[in-house]
């Protein structure tokens, strides 16, 4: 009886590890994929080609702004309205004169009025920056999320790039 015992503790610890993960799951977006691009952009932006195609860019010559939005669904077990996420993370490419920056906003359904929670700004050269936030930020109870992209390309530039977004 005391093995049977064991056993049935053994077998619920290993069903509860997986939703115990599960919870701790982050949500992802390749820039390329799932953004509403504002219709100001349409006939500036890209996407490279494969194998380079998770990046969001600019059409050869042109020159401009281009904004981007992604929503933020929850990726959490769904009895897990508040994820313990607390890293926003921007992958990128800025060569120089141009410029890509990330914002992450919290919106109340019923109030228009984006919050932001965290912005990344590119660093000329380097491909990646992060920002931190508390780990009780999201409450997908209360509120909707979303990021928001900025790509600014001047005259003469190289086309900066966004690549990669995740909060985890």
């Amino acid at each position: 009886m005391k093995k049977l015992s064991l056993l049935g503790l053994a077998a619920l610890t290993l069903l509860a590890a997986p939703v115990a993960s599960l919870a701790q799951s982050g949500w992802t977006s390749p820039c390329s994929s799932s953004a509403t691009i504002d219709e100001t952009a349409l006939g500036l932006y890209a996407v490279n080609p494969f194998p380079n195609n998770a990046c969001l860019t600019y059409r050869a010559a042109s020159t401009g702004t281009i904004a981007a939005r992604y929503d933020v669904t929850n990726t959490a077990v769904p009895s897990t309205p508040v994820p313990p996420w607390t890293i926003f993370e921007f992958g990128y490419v800025d060569t120089g004169l141009g410029s890509a920056t990330a914002i992450l906003y919290e919106i109340n359904p019923c109030v228009p009025n984006p919050v932001s929670i965290c912005r990344i700004v590119s660093v000329d050269n380097q491909f990646c920056g992060q920002c931190t936030f508390p780990n009780n930020t999201f409450n997908f109870l209360t509120n909707l999320y979303f990021v928001e992209v900025t790509l600014n390309r001047p005259a003469g530039a190289p086309a900066p790039q966004a690549c990669t977004l995740r909060i985890f």
